[in-house]
Order: structure tokens, then C-alpha cells, then sequence
């Protein structure tokens, strides 16, 4: 591989440019100059609506599968993340479904490839919360992505963190005894 600076590639790869200073190549004037512009602006659009049409046609569903649902009581609380600053405070994505043991697999379509986080808890008694006893330990089954051991609090974007994308299309959350 070339490892030559910069400034001695230009000339070998472009060399009209070669005795121009690096952004004095001349374009014209007036309508000349115009139309280059325009012809930029142009390219740069088309260029962005490029990126948003590919990231759309690689949106793929995400299988996620629940499994050590112990009872079919109450109702699954699914929350999934897409960037560590929102993580446990701003989901993406949430989620409600009803519980059915021992296990359930769900659909989330169309997500982008890319690094999420997925928590969540089996709400048995329907009050829209993770219960807790005295000493703040839940007292009803949560899980995390990645499926961190046991854990002294919440499990962090790292230990939940999975690279989503077609060669990695399934997670699966093991809730917690």
C-alpha cells in the first residue's frame, strides 16, 4: 500500500491539479461558476438520498425470544435502545405483550444494523411497574440483553449491548429466576 502524504497523491491521482495549491483549482466565472456550484449541490443531494434509501433497504426485523417465562401471569415490558446516552431513559422502541411460559419469541421490524440494548421485566400484577421489595431487589423476573450474571443493579449498555445486522438477526433474554 501507498503511503504517501496527501498532498503527493493529488497530483499522481488528478494531474491538472498538479501545479495548483490544494483548493485553488479555478472553475470560472460567472454562469460557469454557477453551474459548477450547482452540479455539486446536485451530487451531494443525490449522494445523501443515496445513504437514506440504503439505510432503509437494509432495515431487517430483529427475533427476540424470552425464554424462563415461569407463568403466563401479567404482561412482558420490553424496552430496546439504540444509543448508550438514551439507555434506561428514552427507549426506542417499547413493547407489551402478554406473558405465556415457558417461552415467546416476538418480531421488532425494521430496525437499522447497529449496537442496541434490550431490558426488560414481566409485569405479573399488571401495574406498569417492576416491583420491588424493601431493600430495592425486584421481586418480579427482568432480564437484560446479553444476559449479564447476576447482578447488584441494572445491567449497563455495555452488558446489554448486541450488534444487530443480517449475520446476527436473533437475541435471546433469559428473565431472571
Amino acid at each position: 500500500m501507498n503511503h504517501a502524504a496527501p498532498s503527493t497523491l493529488v497530483p499522481a491521482l488528478c494531474p491538472a491539479t498538479a501545479s495548483a495549491p490544494v483548493g485553488a483549482l479555478s472553475v470560472g466565472s460567472g454562469p460557469q461558476r454557477a453551474s459548477v456550484r450547482a452540479a455539486v449541490v446536485a451530487a451531494a443531494i443525490a449522494a445523501m438520498a443515496a445513504l437514506v434509501a440504503t439505510g432503509a433497504a437494509h432495515a431487517a426485523d430483529l427475533e427476540l425470544t424470552v425464554d424462563n417465562i415461569r407463568s403466563a401471569q401479567g404482561t412482558l415490558m420490553i424496552a430496546i435502545y439504540a444509543d448508550p446516552a438514551d439507555y434506561q431513559k428514552k427507549a426506542l422502541r417499547a413493547l407489551k405483550l402478554p406473558a405465556q411460559a415457558p417461552s415467546t419469541t416476538v418480531r421488532i421490524p425494521d430496525l437499522s444494523p447497529g449496537n442496541y440494548a434490550i431490558t426488560m421485566y414481566q409485569d405479573r400484577n399488571d401495574n406498569a411497574k417492576l416491583d420491588s421489595n424493601l431493600l430495592g431487589i425486584p421481586s418480579e423476573p427482568y432480564g437484560f440483553s446479553g444476559n449479564p450474571g447476576n447482578l447488584m443493579s441494572p445491567a449497563t449498555w455495555e452488558q446489554a449491548r448486541f450488534a444487530f445486522g443480517p449475520d446476527a438477526p436473533r437475541v435471546v433474554v433469559k428473565l431472571s429466576d
